[in-house]
């Protein structure tokens, strides 16, 4: 399953705007971000949640994630 959570605009390296999307199963869930055109959407990082974390946490890791990830590329 999947739901919609948020949109993040990275400011870190190029400006980026990323989609953010939970992905679930039975076994695991992670964290998706991406871009989205006309032809859907378009995953450029994924982040497996910790169990032991809250949603919040590991929200807040994936988005420092994605900051040192953009930074990177500059």
């Amino acid at each position: 399953m999947e739901k919609f959570i948020c949109q993040y605009q990275c400011n870190f390296g190029e400006e980026a705007l990323f989609h953010i999307v939970k992905k679930w199963n039975m076994h695991k869930t992670e964290l998706i971000a991406g871009g989205v055109t006309n032809a859907g959407f378009f995953e450029e990082y994924s982040w497996e949640c910790d169990n032991d974390f809250t949603f919040e946490e590991n929200l807040n890791d994936f988005i420092e994630y994605i900051n040192e990830e953009e930074e990177r590329r500059i």
